[in-house]
């Protein structure tokens, strides 16, 4: 996919074709056209507070935004632009990402810059815009790419297991299918996962078109349980408060059959 930069370069552009920065519109940004109203009046206030440098924990304006929107503000991070938020954001990733193409160039540049793993999604304009998956490599990051998927896609089918957690999906067609489950009632979790069909089958070396998935599942890490405050008590006797809980945790072992006769299949 070409690379077309960051955008909002104006000037480089009219310098480019010899145009007045003035006559340019530009889609690339996504800046407020409106002014605010009395915005010189608050510049010029700002400008008289400018001998020094502004509080750099930014806490009169994680207050305000605070009350505005009722978040607390420590969960309120103030940041020049968004840029800025995603260089942050990078800072805090210790694993690959994915990224689905086209999007804001700056993405996958503070994720490099920061050494992160890249794994690009891009949408082929040749083929109505579906998403290539030839980037695909490893079980890793086909994991990562279902997790992308899941939170961008929408649902066509909703589907139930039975008492062995097991359930089948007749006659699809050839294609990449994104499975995930909606409600995994208490037992593990389940991990978003795609499957294709056919599929190659390494055993008999032939494009399999009846495919048996089990996809990853982990137990679900409960909670530590806060521990019973002291009760102040001036003698010897202890206070114990026991609550009997019974939780049944199955190993819930989903599995997914997958259908369809077989055809031939030309290179």
């Amino acid at each position: 996919m070409k690379d077309l930069g960051h955008g909002a370069n104006v000037e480089q552009i009219a310098r480019m074709y010899n145009k007045n920065p003035k006559d340019i519109i530009d889609f690339s940004s996504n800046i407020n056209p409106n002014v605010i109203q009395g915005l010189e009046e608050y510049i010029l206030e700002g400008l008289q507070e400018s001998r020094s440098y502004p509080d750099i924990k930014y806490t009169n304006l994680r207050n305000n935004i605070s009350q505005y929107i009722d978040v607390r503000p420590e969960f309120i991070i103030p940041g020049n632009g968004a840029t800025e938020i995603i260089y942050l954001l990078m800072k805090s990733i210790d694993k690959r990402i994915a990224i689905l193409n086209p999007t804001f160039s700056e993405y996958e540049r503070s994720a490099r810059l920061n050494n992160l793993d890249v794994i690009n999604l891009n949408l082929d304009e040749s083929n109505e815009f579906e998403i290539d998956l030839n980037n695909i490599k490893t079980a890793t990051d086909l994991e990562l790419a279902a997790n992308l998927f899941k939170k961008v896609v929408s649902t066509d089918n909703i589907l139930t297991t039975d008492k062995n957690g097991k359930c089948t999906i007749d006659d699809l067609d050839v294609g990449v299918y994104l499975l995930y489950a909606t409600d995994i009632s208490n037992y593990e979790n389940i991990t978003p996962f795609l499957v294709s069909i056919p599929s190659w089958n390494e055993a008999d070396k032939t494009m399999s078109y009846d495919i048996n998935v089990i996809p990853k599942h982990t137990k679900i890490i409960e909670e530590e349980k806060p521990k019973v405050p002291a009760t102040g008590y001036d003698n010897k006797a202890y206070l114990y408060l026991g609550v009997g809980t019974c939780l049944l945790i199955g190993s819930s072992i989903l599995f997914f059959g997958v259908g369809k006769k077989k055809k031939k299949c030309e290179k």
